[in-house]
């Protein structure tokens, strides 16, 4: 999965375990599109999730 910040356009590529479970270390508060995938299946965006710290 891939997130990137709106505020400062930075990318963050992330592996999930093998339930599919996910942490993304560190994140900045802000605005963040996600994106999900695996091989042999399409990309999935999520738009706009905002992240508050």
């Amino acid at each position: 999965m891939t997130v990137v910040s709106f505020t400062n356009a930075s990318v963050r590529t992330i592996e999930t375990n093998s339930s599919g479970v996910f942490t993304v270390a560190s994140l900045a508060a802000g605005t963040h599109q996600v994106t999900v995938g695996t091989e042999g299946f399409p990309e999935i965006p999520y738009g706009r999730i905002r992240a508050d710290i």
